[in-house]
């Protein structure tokens, strides 16, 4: 965990009043937690949203290439436009068949080794992929077990 990930997480601690500092002496949990977080708040309560939503006409009139009718902002489903919803993957572009094809290809070659746990220096063949792209396009002399291969930072 990096130095600025905790002393982040110790700053905000101490903004909210869970944690003090004496100089000389160090940062401790507060005595007195502060009375807002002592009882919980009750459930906000929300009214549906009852305006209808509003579409200009000039949004209305776009056509949609692909079926040759207008958009439909409220549809989901098949023929239902183009969705702009941050995090919804255009699985109708998605190509099935190749990644099936790769897949198969895949399973063929490693089997059973798949299913296996791999080397907690991350997987072999990427790592060889990697130090010969290293090697090749950025004139690194580096062999695939210094190379370490982690979830995330």
């Amino acid at each position: 965990m990096s130095r600025s990930t905790v002393r982040q997480a110790f700053s905000k601690l101490h903004a909210e009043g869970y944690l003090q500092s004496r100089r000389g002496s160090g940062t401790f949990v507060a005595n007195l937690l502060p009375e807002r977080f002592l009882t919980a708040d009750q459930p906000k309560t929300y009214l549906p949203f009852q305006r209808p939503i509003r579409i200009s006409e000039r949004v209305r009139a776009i056509p949609d290439a692909r079926v040759g009718n207008q958009f439909d902002l409220g549809a989901t489903g098949a023929g239902a436009g183009v969705s702009l919803v941050s995090s919804i993957p255009a699985v109708d572009e998605f190509p099935i068949d190749v990644w099936e094809r790769l897949r198969t290809q895949v399973l063929a070659k490693k089997g059973v080794n798949l299913l296996r746990y791999a080397s907690n220096r991350g997987d072999a063949d990427l790592r060889k992929a990697i130090a010969a792209y290293l090697c090749d396009f950025r004139a690194a002399r580096c062999h695939p077990d210094q190379i370490v291969i982690v979830a995330g930072m």
